[in-house]
């Protein structure tokens, strides 16, 4: 079994678990002004860099064919396929509208491909994300498979600098520049990858890994202040996995049964959340913000752990493992 970094597992719980509280108050809540998350936006780079980190350390080590582009695109994203179904099937009863073209729309949202069917609107809007990732993920895989790395390194520390400059506009997920965020943000967890292979920082290993945890607090904490300054979040979180990522690091040799399901947790959670603050909008309406995020919160964590549950004992019985079988 591949072992897990559990400190950035853990990260990736705590900062969905915090990001999707944004989501309640955008949705379930609306309310106007600020609220703790309102500046959460640039959070996606924190999934996004280490999706890129891990996705070239794969091909950097994988002496597959060009087909294993494919095979291995098909691998990460066909696991998502049952927390979709029941996520948009939640907001297709919340909305009452089983008419052909949203049976259909919803149909697009599970198979990822809202993001190229200008008919479709996103019911799920957090799904933005994966929609355009699965769109441009075997780009940057065949990309990831490149062996000079002269041209890899330069393309990875050049397109970030130009997409980020202007960085307020760059955060964002509109179509064609959601395109450009995704490639740009996992090209930062490849600018990572090179960088630790390169560089030895001559610390105490556990100093550095102290120091990548509590910097991975400060856009956290900016967050919850609103203070929406996203380019120094987003250097803190370059900082924070540069350290935390280290194959020789501290963080790199802990790793339990729990941080492993809290990353499973997280991923969940972010398929799930919109549903659930759809539907807890449609159960109490708008009147007490504090009941109404205790309820999202119970809710979104509920479904999300039983999803998993019965996912696992499915593919135990070789029920999903079956279906999941990527045939040559």
């Amino acid at each position: 079994m591949k072992k897990r970094n559990g400190t950035i597992s853990i990260l990736k719980l705590l900062i969905m678990l915090l990001c999707i509280m944004g989501g309640h108050f955008c949705i379930a809540y609306p309310i106007k002004g600020g609220y703790p998350f309102v500046a959460n936006g640039i959070f996606v780079e924190f999934f996004l860099i280490i999706t890129g980190y891990y996705t070239f350390k794969h091909f950097m080590t994988s002496n597959e064919p060009d087909s294993g582009v494919f095979k291995y695109t098909f691998h990460k994203f066909i696991k998502f396929t049952p927390y979709l179904v029941v996520s948009n099937g939640i907001i297709l009863i919340c909305l009452r509208d089983f008419s052909l073209r949203r049976i259909w729309n919803m149909f697009v949202e599970d198979m990822l491909l809202t993001t190229v069917f200008f008919e479709c609107s996103f019911s799920n809007g957090s799904l933005w994300m994966l929609s355009s990732m699965f769109i441009v993920f075997p780009l940057f895989c065949i990309f990831c498979k490149q062996k000079n790395d002269s041209i890899c390194s330069m393309l990875a520390i050049l397109i970030p600098l130009i997409y980020y400059a202007n960085i307020v506009d760059a955060v964002t997920a509109t179509f064609p520049m959601n395109f450009f965020r995704i490639i740009s943000g996992m090209l930062l967890g490849v600018t990572i990858f090179y960088f630790n292979q390169k560089v030895r920082i001559k610390l105490d290993k556990r100093i550095l890994y102290i120091l990548g945890t509590l910097i991975s607090l400060v856009p956290i904490t900016m967050a919850l202040f609103q203070f929406n300054e996203r380019r120094i979040q987003l250097v803190c979180f370059m900082v924070s996995l540069t350290l935390l990522l280290d194959e020789d690091g501290v963080a790199s040799r802990l790793s339990i049964s729990l941080s492993d399901f809290s990353e499973k947790l997280s991923m969940v959670m972010y398929i799930t959340h919109w549903s659930i603050a759809v539907l807890v909008k449609e159960m109490i309406g708008t009147k007490n913000a504090i009941i109404s995020l205790f309820i999202y919160y119970l809710l979104t964590i509920f479904l999300s752990s039983i999803l998993i549950f019965f996912e696992e004992k499915l593919s135990k019985r070789k029920i999903i493992s079956l279906f999941l079988e990527f045939k040559k």
